[in-house]
């Protein structure tokens, strides 16, 4: 397994803050490799941002895993800080702070090199039937399906949806590339990896979060400086060395996702 370069970043680190954090945070998390797992090295990029972001300005993090539902549940209700990482919808900005962009990645849709996927509008996919997760938000084929142009079926997890793929059971996968380079290399056999590709057009560009409780007073003041911690990692060059160990595979571990 490839080591993530983080010399730099301890480094950085030891010259800018305390040698231990005076405040703990407790953020959920859950199985989206290779941005969050409890698997992966560094629980995966986006867990590892999270904290890198927040050490920058003297905080401590701890992850807690739990299935998505309840992981933001229980974010919801201020029993723990907050939650890693969620896009953005008016519903949740309800109960939560969000941060700057912490993962930015572009969505495609995933489908069987033998099923001939050619679109740019939704109205070119009428009839298909779209897979998708429980907890995740697809607002363009919502609003398709609303109109009765495709069907959405939903499953737990991504690794059933390429199963379902597989055996023809639904048409496309959206997905966020990343997730799909990954899930695809450690999920999938070589046979079944050289069955998949993706349409070129691009559904969107996935701004992703950490969100904080607005039920815990302090997390008004911690989102402000947790954005500090971002744009300070940022600025130096780190954040840039930890996408580019993302792309290159640096924080795959090859553990399937649960």
């Amino acid at each position: 397994m490839r080591k993530i370069a983080i010399t730099a970043v301890l480094l950085f680190l030891s010259f800018t803050q305390p040698a231990f954090a005076e405040q703990t945070l407790r953020i959920t998390n859950g199985e989206w490799a290779p941005y969050l797992s409890e698997h992966l090295p560094k629980n995966g990029f986006a867990s590892d941002v999270v904290k890198v972001a927040f050490a920058a300005v003297g905080i401590n993090v701890e992850y807690d895993f739990f299935p998505w539902r309840r992981s933001y549940m229980l974010a919801r209700k201020g029993t723990w800080h907050g939650s890693v990482v969620w896009v953005h919808t008016r519903e949740r900005a309800e109960d939560f702070h969000y941060s700057n962009t912490v993962v930015l990645d572009q969505e495609f849709l995933f489908h069987l090199k033998s099923f001939k996927l050619e679109w740019e509008q939704v109205e070119d996919l009428e009839g298909l039937t779209i897979g998708g997760t429980l907890h995740t938000v697809y607002p363009l084929f919502a609003l398709a399906e609303a109109r009765g142009l495709i069907s959405i079926e939903r499953s737990g997890t991504y690794e059933n949806l390429y199963r379902r793929l597989l055996k023809y059971r639904i048409h496309a996968i959206p997905q966020v590339s990343q997730v799909g380079r990954y899930l695809i290399s450690t999920t999938l056999t070589p046979e079944e990896q050289s069955r998949i590709t993706f349409s070129p057009t691009v559904i969107q560009t996935r701004e992703y979060a950490l969100i904080l409780s607005k039920a815990v007073p302090e997390n008004a003041l911690l989102i402000k400086k947790f954005n500090q911690g971002l744009n300070l990692i940022k600025s130096k060059g780190i954040y840039g060395k930890m996408l580019k160990a993302l792309t290159t595979g640096a924080y795959d571990s090859g553990v399937p996702t649960q």
